[in-house]
């Protein structure tokens, strides 16, 4: 299954719906707040969705995550 995006007349399954629930979540003020003050607890079911059947360690994340502590880290993330 890829990532990639749809055009609007395209199929969408379920499934990837389900996949895309943090594009919604992002334009929510909500989703805002939680990407700029817990980037670690937003990335991380990500990261569990993103590789089905392999647990991503807690050290690979945090080695990682180490990444989002940059200052321009959000707002790439909100407007990507």
């Amino acid at each position: 299954m890829g990532w990639g995006t749809n055009t609007p007349d395209q199929a969408l399954s379920l499934e990837q719906a389900q996949n895309y629930w943090y594009h919604w979540l992002m334009a929510l003020p909500r989703g805002e707040a939680l990407v700029r003050r817990d980037r670690r607890a937003f990335t991380r079911p990500i990261w569990t969705i993103w590789n089905p059947g392999w647990p991503v360690p807690a050290e690979a994340f945090a080695t990682t995550a180490a990444s989002f502590d940059n200052p321009d880290w959000a707002d790439v993330t909100l407007h990507s």
